[in-house]
């Protein structure tokens, strides 16, 4: 991004009137890993919502709310109304209002939130607004979109195979339900071995079907199934890594000892398929 002097100098005043990163962002319109990125080089200090020193349950050590009621709800959520004074209107973003709240958004998940705004009077400091904010959150579980794509793409090298071995005869794969997450790498491990063996016997075409669940759970945050039954708890990272080391383990040897590898994808409930 090409930096003008009058965009420096707007993130000069608004850091100066007390601003956050955020509030920034937003009022110049640009990003806000570029302002980050930017106010970093620059040594630009801005107004921080609050102090993030955060408990092992991701709840805030300190809030800025002079009035905080907490209710914990039968699903696990927390109902949070907070009444606080502050220099600006905040963002309405899910990551501010938690903040605000006292919640680490890297721990919990806003399932809805607003505020309004009051005002209030003091013989010291006059007609001030006061903000009464109101939020649901509830704890992350599972993966991240962040922290799925980091596990796809973990250590992903580009190789290319070379032909050791072929025949005139074809090889069905089926893998059908395998629900890793509940299902471990260590389970399927002397099954892959004879696979393997049975592999490297050469073949004209082999073809991989994946059929049914790959994983234990059709959500990332939560155990369920698409319908929303709940499952026993899995965990969904390891689950990523277990499935990669199974077709690591099987289609470059497959590549190798075939003129031909295909894969076919089929699940429920749609009982769509995709070949690649």
């Amino acid at each position: 991004m090409q930096w003008t002097d009058e965009q420096i100098g707007d993130i000069r005043k608004l850091a100066s009137e007390g601003f956050t990163r955020r509030e920034t962002a937003d009022k110049l319109g640009i990003s806000y890993d570029a302002l980050q990125g930017k106010a970093r080089r620059l040594r630009i200090e801005f107004q921080k919502p609050l102090k993030n020193e955060y408990d092992s349950d991701g709840t805030n050590r300190e809030t800025p709310s002079a009035d905080r009621k907490v209710a914990l709800n039968a699903d696990g959520s927390q109902t949070v109304t907070a009444l606080m004074r502050l220099k600006h209107e905040p963002n309405k973003d899910p990551r501010t209002l938690m903040e605000l709240c006292g919640y680490d958004p890297d721990k919990f998940e806003m399932v809805l939130g607003d505020y309004k705004v009051y005002e209030q009077h003091s013989t010291e400091d006059g007609t001030v607004p006061q903000y009464s904010i109101h939020i649901r959150v509830k704890p992350k579980q599972g993966l991240s979109i962040n922290e799925m794509a980091e596990a796809f793409n973990d250590k992903i090298i580009p190789v290319n195979y070379g032909m050791k071995k072929s025949g005139d005869r074809n090889l069905v794969i089926p893998l059908p339900d395998l629900h890793f997450g509940w299902t471990t790498f260590a389970d399927l491990k002397d099954m892959v071995s004879q696979l393997r063996e049975i592999i490297m016997d050469g073949y004209n075409e082999i073809v991989i079907e994946q059929l049914g669940d790959l994983f234990h759970s059709d959500q990332i945050h939560v155990t369920q199934t698409v319908r929303g039954t709940q499952l026993d708890h899995a965990n969904m990272r390891q689950a990523f890594h277990d499935a990669v080391k199974l077709f690591d383990q099987i289609i470059p040897l497959a590549i190798e000892y075939s003129n031909h590898v295909s894969m076919t994808a089929i699940w429920q409930p749609t009982g769509a398929v995709h070949t690649c």
